[in-house]
């Protein structure tokens, strides 16, 4: 039981480790998309937040 409970907790942080170094992926690519965007950062956040323009006017 004991074998099995430290496999158990070695595969969990193992995935803790693929989700975080996932996460990090995602956030450098999210950040090189807005580098390379022609839009402004006020444009991309009102996108993210789920507003536009339109709606402040």
């Amino acid at each position: 039981m004991e074998k099995a409970k430290l496999k158990y907790e070695a595969e969990k942080e193992a995935l803790a480790d693929l989700i975080r170094l996932r996460n990090e992926m995602r956030k450098e690519e999210l950040m090189a998309a807005v580098i390379k965007s022609e839009h402004s950062y006020e444009e991309i956040m009102a996108f993210i937040k789920g507003s536009s323009e339109s709606e402040e006017e």
